[in-house]
């Protein structure tokens, strides 16, 4: 675990796609069970969120973007790779991941407004 603000410099430095702030929420997927995060930020090369549990660097985890009016319906999974894990100053953890595989543009694009 990382202090935040040392290294989240460097993070900015090497990602290929800027980040931008976002409101809503990402589901983590385990087997059959879902876990809603707030998400912190988002691009195009991956996201990162806030959560109350501690993952480990390297972790493969599926995320998916639910229908803010449906939560139940998963409209897209996306395969990630735990690259970050920052303290938060409410003893949370912010957890920066990134795309395993390259994300559609369009669809990418489309998908935005349930994500801001």
């Amino acid at each position: 675990v990382k202090d935040q603000e040392q290294d989240e410099e460097y993070y900015r430095s090497i990602r290929e796609f800027e980040r931008v702030e976002a409101s809503g929420n990402i589901t983590i997927i385990d087997g059959e069970e879902q876990y809603v995060f707030p998400l912190n930020d988002y691009s195009q090369g991956g996201l990162s969120f806030i959560s109350g549990r501690q993952f480990n660097v390297g972790q493969l985890i599926s995320s998916g973007i639910t229908d803010p009016t449906n939560p139940d319906l998963v409209l897209m999974e996306l395969k990630m790779e735990v690259r970050g894990i920052f303290k938060t100053d409410d003893n949370q953890f912010k957890i920066g991941c990134m795309f395993l595989d390259p994300v559609d543009e369009d669809l990418w694009h489309g998908l935005l407004q349930y994500l801001s």
